[in-house]
C-alpha cells in the first residue's frame, strides 16, 4: 500500500467522522429538547387549535438545552483531547 494513498483515505475518513460527530450532536440536542419539553409539560400551555410547530417549538427551552448539551460535549471533547496529548501510550 502506498503511504500517500493511505494518507488521502485517512483524510477522507476524518471528514466523514467530523460530519457524523456534528450530526450526532444535533440529534442529541433534538432528542434531549423533545424529552425536556414533554417532561416539563410545555405542550399543556398551547391552545387546542395550535399547529404542530407551535406545540413543540419553545425557543427559550431550546436555547437552554442546546447550551447545556454543547457545554457537556465540549467539556468531554477537551478532556479526551487532553488525555490523547500524552502521547502514543495514551492512544494505544
Amino acid at each position: 500500500m502506498d503511504f500517500f494513498e493511505a494518507q488521502d483515505r485517512a483524510r477522507r475518513n476524518t471528514w466523514k467522522l467530523v460530519v457524523f460527530y456534528l450530526l450526532a450532536v444535533v440529534l442529541i440536542i433534538a432528542t434531549v429538547y423533545l424529552i425536556a419539553a414533554a417532561v416539563l409539560g410545555y405542550h399543556a400551555d398551547v391552545p387546542p387549535g395550535a399547529s404542530l410547530t407551535e406545540r413543540i417549538w419553545h425557543p427559550a427551552l431550546f436555547l437552554t438545552v442546546s447550551a447545556a448539551i454543547i457545554m457537556i460535549i465540549i467539556s468531554g471533547t477537551l478532556f479526551r483531547v487532553a488525555q490523547l496529548r500524552k502521547g502514543g501510550s495514551a492512544v494505544a
